[in-house]
């Protein structure tokens, strides 16, 4: 019986622990501002252009 207690406890610990870890880096994780957003998708833009140009050429 103990052994079945212990396994159960064992089990939902560990799923606790992850989902508390999973929260606390959510709420840690920080927010780009408008202009690191827009910095972003230019460079996101421009790598997807070369990847695609470098596709065409081949």
């Amino acid at each position: 019986m103990f052994e079945n207690g212990m396994w159960l406890f064992t089990m939902t610990g560990g799923v606790l622990i992850l989902a508390a870890v999973i929260v606390i880096a959510e709420l840690h994780q920080r927010r780009l501002s408008r202009t690191e957003q827009a910095t972003q998708n230019q460079k996101v833009r421009e790598l997807y252009s070369k990847d695609s140009s470098q596709d065409n050429e081949t």
